[in-house]
């Protein structure tokens, strides 16, 4: 059973890592355990120290982070593993580099690993650049995507072969947003994960079906969720591909959002889904 809920929405800045620790990875495919500033709540278990892969996760076992990156979840090593971009082919060694640090003021610290201008294996002219944010007190998990789009479009770009979510320790419960282009990053991408035990999703939005209108092809649906939380509607053709309709939209008192997506008429049939976004 998956613990975390995946959004995506449009990345706010990163991070700037220059001023934070260079990560001594020496061509190894994971570093030594770096202390944390604070405990980290992951599945249920506290961590104090995170391992760092080249390969672009990161960890809390430190175990096989050189295996070759599969869908989640998988009972095969490397487990207990946080994965904003993980690919075997992001190789630190022909240049870019990684960093480790943190940002804030307890109690809302943010312990940042960002992957800079970090080459392609076989393309070493193609670059990636991305973070990922664990959040003091909430326990969420940011993924930012400042370059994953390589002007080559070889078949790497936007993480064609990568695995992108979180495992748990056991290898048996997972949240994947993507494996293998299931769904592909863009720049300016980032993807937040929740904790289902957080207060919004012990009542997860439902969507009511308002009224469509033939003429101008609109679509209004309602959204019964949480009281003063903020909501993202994203529609889909295929349950594979996702596109969101309105972001960032608050409720009203009672936790109920209207939105209206004027094309729905455009297509033979239309998913909805809807969650909250930060």
């Amino acid at each position: 059973m998956s613990l975390f809920t995946c959004v995506r929405f449009f990345a706010q800045a990163q991070n700037d890592p220059t001023d934070m620790q260079l990560v001594a990875l020496n061509c190894a495919a994971v570093s030594a355990p770096q202390a944390l500033p604070f405990a980290f709540n992951f599945y249920g278990s506290n961590y104090n120290q995170v391992y760092i892969g080249a390969a672009g996760l990161i960890g809390f076992d430190g175990q096989d982070f050189y295996n070759a990156n599969t869908a989640l979840p998988n009972p095969a090593p490397p487990r207990n593993i946080i994965c904003p971009l993980w690919d075997g082919l992001l190789d630190p060694c022909q240049g870019g580099a990684v960093y480790y640090g943190t940002v804030g003021a307890a109690p809302n610290r943010k312990a940042v690993v960002s992957w800079v201008s970090v080459p392609d294996f076989f393309f070493p002219t193609d670059t990636f650049t991305f973070q990922v944010w664990l959040e003091e007190g909430t326990q969420r998990i940011q993924f930012q995507y400042l370059e994953v789009q390589p002007a080559s479009q070889n078949p790497d770009a936007g993480g064609a072969f990568a695995t992108i979510g979180v495992e748990h320790s056991s290898g048996l419960a997972a949240s994947q947003y993507s494996y293998a282009g299931s769904s592909l990053l863009t720049n300016g991408h980032a993807i937040l994960l929740i904790p289902t035990s957080s207060d919004a999703y012990l009542y997860p939005p439902a969507i009511t079906v308002l009224g469509f209108q033939p003429a101008t092809g609109n679509l209004q649906l309602a959204v019964q969720g949480v009281p003063g939380g903020s909501y993202i509607l994203e529609a889909s053709s295929d349950l594979t591909a996702w596109t969101p309709v309105t972001t960032n939209s608050p409720s009203a008192t009672d936790g109920s959002v209207i939105f209206t997506d004027p094309q729905a008429g455009q297509f033979g049939r239309r998913f909805y889904r809807a969650a909250v976004v930060p």
